[in-house]
């Protein structure tokens, strides 16, 4: 097996590389290629250059080259746990990756060695890198999200929140940090100190399970078991567009890069393209067999990733979506 160090060499873009490995599409004619990790996908990353994919599920994380389609590493859990949360540092040099073994789990990418393990007393449900890669926060089933310097691993500002926490997002400037789950609410708090900023209450008719802010940091989505995408204003806490096309639980949005178009996928096996800005519907995925859990849109937006629990990870041509 090459080291990912030679298959970084000759890849021109995410991509163009994909060409090479194009599959039968299906009947929205946008599937372009098909990864078979085997076992239910729980959640899927990106590299911040659309080179490296990770997934995971029961017992191991898998690491991806997106060029060639081989999966180049498996990085054991501990038995019969199960990886729900994967974040890549923003250098592409770590993994980040953690589940109901109770601790985060800091991988070297190039070696697959364990750099180190962060204890956090309960199942880790959401990983994220700050832009800037100096931080590192995680939510789950504890009563608060907790924070590392990614220097020196000491923990950094704790953001108290009283129920589990399924879902959490940084402005692009690294500021404030959004985080929601079990109690319907979604709370706001200044990333560098931890404290509370804002709490809207009761935004939701179930658990809320996805956010995603604009590129831009105006705009906060937010996916919900009630089956509903709601696009809020950040500063007032106002609702915009409401999108209801979804059957059943929605697990997880994502804006693209430009900020024109947001994806979102569920329950219903579907993956949706909407018009950010008016939320009008612009396509709809269909290939997966069950439930999908994480996408998440290539760097230059013309291309998304889907994992999902019929053992499968997808990669969708976007580019020809445009609102």
């Amino acid at each position: 097996m090459r080291s990912l160090g030679s298959w970084r060499q000759g890849l021109l873009t995410a991509s163009a590389a994909l060409l090479l490995i194009t599959c039968v599409g299906t009947s929205t004619g946008q599937e372009r290629a098909t990864f078979k990790q085997g076992g239910g996908v729980d959640a899927i990353t990106l590299s911040s250059d659309g080179k490296w994919l990770a997934s995971c599920g029961l017992e191991a994380t898998y690491l991806w080259n997106v060029g060639s389609g081989e999966m180049v590493r498996k990085l054991k859990a501990p038995p019969a746990k199960t990886i729900h949360a994967l974040a890549f540092s923003p250098n592409g040099k770590t993994l980040a990756a953690g589940g109901n073994d109770y601790a985060v789990s800091i991988w070297d990418v190039v070696s697959g060695e364990l750099q180190k393990k962060l204890e956090f007393g309960n199942g880790v449900r959401c990983l994220l890198y700050s832009r800037d890669g100096k931080r590192l926060y995680a939510g789950g089933s504890k009563d608060r999200v907790h924070s590392w310097d990614t220097t020196t691993w000491q923990e950094g500002p704790a953001f108290n929140y009283k129920y589990t926490v399924h879902a959490i997002a940084l402005t692009p400037d690294d500021k404030t940090l959004a985080a929601a789950g079990r109690d319907l609410n979604v709370k706001l708090y200044e990333a560098a100190t931890g404290k509370l900023q804002a709490t809207w209450d009761k935004i939701h008719e179930d658990v809320i399970l996805g956010l995603a802010f604009s590129p831009d940091g105006q705009t906060l989505a937010t996916a919900s078991e009630d089956g509903r995408v709601i696009l809020w204003d950040r500063a007032t806490g106002k609702p915009g567009q409401t999108l209801k096309k979804h059957v059943g639980w929605v697990t997880s949005v994502i804006f693209s890069a430009d900020g024109k178009v947001l994806a979102s996928t569920g329950a219903d096996k579907t993956i949706r393209l909407w018009d950010a800005a008016t939320g009008k519907l612009l396509a709809t995925f269909e290939g997966h067999k069950k439930y999908i859990g994480t996408i998440r849109f290539f760097p230059d937006g013309a291309m998304l990733a889907s994992g999902s629990w019929d053992g499968t990870i997808k990669l969708w041509d976007t580019s020809r979506v445009k609102p």
